[in-house]
C-alpha cells in the first residue's frame, strides 16, 4: 500500500478502457488533487501499475493539506453516523443486552417509554425485546434498564470523541483510514 501520484491529464485509451479513480474503487482510492497533481492511494502496486503504463505513476508523500480534507471529511462521517444517536427518536442500530440479559433498543423512544414506566411507578409493567418478545418487569428493572440505556449514550459518546482524537493524531492516510466509524452499542451481561 503506498500513495502514488500523477500530473498529466489522462486520456482514456482504447475502446473499453477506463480510468476508475474514483471513491469507492477497492483497489485504489483517489484522494485529492493538489498543484496540478492527483494523489491516489493503491493497495497492491504490483498489480496495478502495470495496466496503465501510460500513467506516469510517482511514489509520493501525500500532502499534508489533502490528510487534512480527508481528515475533515472522516469528521463528517462519524458525525453523520453519532448524530443519529441522540437526534432520532426510533433508531434501529442501537440495541443493548441489559443486565436482565434481554436485547433491547436504546434509542430516544425506548428511553422515553422506559421513564413513563418509573414516573408511573406501576410494581410491574410489560416491554418488548428486540426479538418480539414481551417481558414483565419491575419498576426497579424498569429503573437499571434506564440507567443502562443512559450509560450506553456516555459510551457512545466517548467512542465519538475517542475516533476524533485518533482523527486528529493521523499522520498517514493509512492512519486516518484505520479509524473506524463503526460504533459498539454496550452489553451489560459482560
Amino acid at each position: 500500500m503506498a500513495i502514488y501520484s500523477y500530473s498529466q491529464k489522462v486520456i482514456p485509451g482504447p475502446m473499453g478502457t477506463t480510468y476508475d479513480f474514483q471513491p469507492g474503487n477497492t483497489s485504489f482510492i483517489r484522494l485529492g488533487e493538489l498543484d496540478n497533481k492527483f494523489y491516489l492511494h493503491i493497495d497492491d502496486d504490483s498489480e496495478i501499475l502495470p495496466q496503465w503504463p501510460e500513467i506516469n505513476f510517482q511514489k509520493d508523500v501525500l500532502p499534508e493539506e489533502i490528510l487534512n480534507n480527508l481528515k475533515q471529511e472522516k469528521i463528517a462521517q462519524i458525525n453523520l453516523i453519532a448524530d443519529k444517536f441522540d437526534s432520532v427518536l426510533k433508531n434501529e442500530s442501537m440495541i443493548i443486552t441489559s443486565s436482565l440479559g434481554y436485547r433491547l433498543n436504546a434509542d430516544i423512544r425506548a428511553q422515553i417509554n422506559l421513564l413513563s414506566i418509573c414516573i408511573a411507578e406501576e410494581e410491574t409493567a410489560e416491554i418488548a425485546t428486540v426479538d418480539h418478545e414481551v417481558k414483565t418487569i419491575t419498576l426497579e428493572q424498569a429503573k437499571t434498564i434506564s440507567k443502562e440505556i443512559t450509560e450506553n449514550g456516555k459510551f457512545l459518546y466517548t467512542q465519538k470523541w475517542t475516533k476524533f482524537q485518533q482523527v486528529a493524531e493521523a499522520t498517514t492516510y493509512d492512519e486516518l483510514a484505520a479509524v473506524s466509524t463503526d460504533f459498539v452499542m454496550k452489553d451489560f451481561t459482560a
